[in-house]
């Protein structure tokens, strides 16, 4: 993005992070003109950011914007385009990252009580991954951080404490609705680099000569490894959030409104049994005495949660 910035290429980008605005945690979406406000909005947040909504705001800035969103809204924003073709050249390149659900703003408001951080004075939250780890970095307004082992946040969204709704019922996962697609690469060779990886796939032409000509300037350094082998990588987890079956049947046992499955679809009956634990997770932070309870609970309590989960939809 701040190769096309430099070039003229675009005019700006719309990229998101978690901050605090009027003494609460928010997510914000901004539309950066320079480098310094691309590198600010930075790592990730794990957390529902209003993109869709600063498009509509954008709409009549002077040209080319690029956009940074999740698969959700980057397959809304392909809705609008059957309505409004002209937004194909107003937008542009749409970049969808990779996701496997989220959490809301709620999620970081309790945490932050707990770990006795003033909401209002964060200015920043971002997420720094290892190959298996990472921290999350908490910046403040006086320029003091907090670090955080990341799992340590990652276990309770893993545990479906505070999850973004919807999250429970998509099965876009890897932005294929977006221009280029960016997440986590974790296919085994790539593993065993010392560099942490990202996968970059182009799933429009324009976006495909795009990444080529920045290859091809050593803008960027890449090696090509193909969309079909690296989906086998997430056939497992599809598999557990994707097919509808096993969640509908945990949903009716705790009363949450469900779509209809395929009545071809198998139930897993292991993949019920952490639909359940997400579920009732869910109702739990949804309640005033749920989240009080939830966030007074031993950290490695959660932990054994989040991986009891993790190993169930493995099964």
């Amino acid at each position: 993005m701040i190769d096309l910035l430099e070039r003229g290429e675009i005019n700006g980008a719309l990229v998101s992070r978690l901050t605090s605005q009027d003494g609460r945690i928010r997510a914000v979406t901004t539309l950066a003109r320079t480098r310094q406000e691309f590198f600010q909005h930075g790592g990730s947040s794990y957390v529902d950011t209003p993109v869709l909504q600063k498009m509509k705001q954008v709409m009549n800035e002077p040209g080319r914007i690029a956009v940074v969103a999740l698969p959700c809204q980057a397959r809304a924003f392909q809705s609008l385009l059957v309505r409004d073709a002209q937004l194909r050249q107003k937008f542009f390149p749409v970049i969808g990252l990779f996701c496997r659900g989220n959490i809301t703003e709620k999620f970081y408001e309790d945490y932050f009580n707990r770990l006795s951080i003033n909401q209002a004075e964060v200015e920043s939250v971002r997420v720094k991954r290892g190959h298996l780890e990472g921290d999350v970095l908490i910046h403040m307004r006086d320029g003091s951080q907090r670090v955080v082992p990341f799992m340590a946040i990652n276990s309770y969204r893993l545990a479906g404490i505070h999850p973004k709704a919807l999250c429970a019922w998509c099965d876009e996962h890897t932005a294929e609705a977006a221009d280029i697609a960016v997440g986590d690469i974790f296919m085994k060779q790539f593993k065993q680099r010392e560099i942490k990886y990202s996968a970059f796939t182009a799933h429009t032409p324009e976006a495909k000569a795009l990444l080529q000509d920045l290859e091809q300037r050593r803008v960027i350094s890449a090696e090509y490894v193909g969309w079909e082998p690296y989906k086998k990588v997430f056939r497992r987890v599809e598999k557990f959030s994707d097919t509808l079956a096993s969640r509908c049947l945990a949903a009716r046992i705790t009363g949450v409104s469900s779509p209809k499955p395929d009545a071809k679809e198998k139930t897993n009956y292991f993949h019920t049994l952490a639909w359940l634990i997400l579920f009732q997770n869910k109702k739990l932070s949804d309640s005033e005495s749920g989240r009080r309870f939830l966030f007074t609970l031993p950290a490695p309590v959660i932990s054994a949660i989040a991986y009891l989960v993790k190993g169930l939809s493995r099964l």
